[in-house]
């Protein structure tokens, strides 16, 4: 990231890449024996920063935007056969805040919390054992992320 401060007011961007692998399954309520499994990976954030400081703290805001690949499949519960599957990289947003303290010139340590939504469209997939069209909806996934960060200052 790089950030600016003008008298005890900071504001700045911020770049990150999480390489995660969060996973969720839901057994459906129409269908017996079947159930859906969300996968989120790979969550890139960008997000505008703005803060304020006092002595050697900064207490700042964040927000932006935010993108993963969401994985959908289809399963027999009984027998773990996937019956379709759908793959993209979805869109939505973040918003966080964080404290971080200047415990030297150039080192910084800080905590953050991020609040991520991501949303997609309607997905169709061709049925992997039996040719037919499969439809995945409602394609919502919120996460909430605690960090504990360590930063190095470049320009004192």
């Amino acid at each position: 990231g790089y950030q600016a401060q003008f008298s005890n007011w900071v504001m700045g961007v911020e770049l990150s890449y999480s390489a995660m692998d969060l996973e969720q399954s839901q057994v459906s309520a129409v269908v017996a024996d079947r159930s859906r499994t969300m996968s989120i990976s790979d969550l890139f954030l960008a997000s505008l920063r703005v803060g304020t400081t006092w002595d050697r703290w900064l207490l700042y805001v964040k927000g932006g935007y935010a993108s993963a690949e969401v994985d959908i499949r289809s399963n027999v519960i009984s027998s773990g056969v996937v019956t379709s599957r759908s793959s993209e990289r979805e869109g939505g947003w973040n918003l966080g805040a964080g404290l971080e303290y200047a415990i030297s010139p150039n080192v910084i340590l800080g905590v953050q919390y991020d609040y991520v939504s991501l949303s997609g469209s309607d997905r169709f997939n061709v049925d992997q054992n039996a040719f037919t069209l499969q439809d995945h909806r409602s394609i919502d996934a919120d996460i909430h992320a605690v960090t504990a960060r360590l930063n190095w200052k470049f320009n004192p």
